[in-house]
């Protein structure tokens, strides 16, 4: 019944830095909003991109600013930021505790530990971007309810979209945009394939 694309979960926050929000979608906008805000603010103020740490830091204290008050209720939302500043590339975590941690790799949302006891097993220094996103894929087929349709939504933020946040599909990678359209597709494919060739061994 929805649109195709119509109910996004990742956004650009700035050319460097994106965020993928799970949970309630109002307050994963505000924390959207927020997070760009800042973004603009940092780059007007210094006169350069804000650094990943110090986003991740402003917007966990955001968020940490709705425990502390009766009279309004905690953010229903957990956010991913990934960046890739001068210190290289980097994803964090802001909880609804307005906590924040940095990662190799993790996974929020519903069927979360599933999701990351499949992400211990990369070996994230070993694989390329692309690879990356094949092993994604087929997590997020592997984790998700089988009755129910979805969509998967890819972003990325590395040398190969020229250090800018960029949804998969639209990236525009040395071979051009349709070769990323053609990777999340072999990937949701080769995901199925081997989600259909674990069910044949059982």
């Amino acid at each position: 019944m929805l649109v195709e694309n119509s109910n996004r979960r990742t956004f650009p926050v700035d050319r460097h830095a994106g965020v993928a929000v799970a949970g309630l979608a109002a307050d994963g906008r505000a924390v959207v909003d927020r997070a760009q805000s800042e973004a603009q603010q940092y780059k007007g103020f210094y006169g350069h991109r804000i650094p990943g740490h110090v986003l991740a830091e402003r917007l966990a204290s955001y968020v940490h600013v709705f425990n502390l008050y009766w009279y309004v209720r905690p953010m229903g939302v957990t956010s991913l930021l990934g960046v890739y500043d001068e210190e290289g590339p980097a994803l964090y975590a802001v909880d609804p505790a307005g906590t924040v941690h940095r990662y190799y790799g993790t996974a929020v949302g519903k069927g979360r530990q599933a999701a990351r006891n499949e992400i211990e097993k990369l070996r994230p220094g070993e694989l390329t971007v692309r690879e990356g996103v094949r092993a994604v894929a087929q997590i997020l087929h592997r984790v998700h309810d089988e009755e129910k349709p979805f969509e998967a939504e890819l972003a990325w933020v590395c040398e190969e979209s020229g250090r800018t946040f960029q949804r998969v599909p639209q990236a525009n990678g040395s071979d051009g945009p349709r070769s990323a359209q053609e990777l999340v597709d072999e990937a949701e494919r080769l995901a199925k394939e081997a989600l259909e060739a674990e069910d044949m061994d059982d």
